[in-house]
């Protein structure tokens, strides 16, 4: 559902719901990467260079 506004969310997934580690066992670090929706996280450069200091 696109343009999500019931809560906090990239109006796609809620903030919470992208954050919350429950049930993960061991968690590498979360980012907010604000003024991106959940899709851009796939090509930003700002994803990117945080998933690769992650797995550095």
């Amino acid at each position: 559902m696109l343009d999500e506004n019931r809560g906090p969310s990239d109006g796609i997934v809620f903030t919470a719901s992208a954050l919350d580690t429950t049930g993960i066992a061991t968690v590498g670090g979360t980012r907010l990467l604000t003024g991106l929706n959940h899709l851009e996280l796939a090509w930003s450069p700002d994803a990117e260079s945080q998933v690769n200091s992650w797995l550095g």
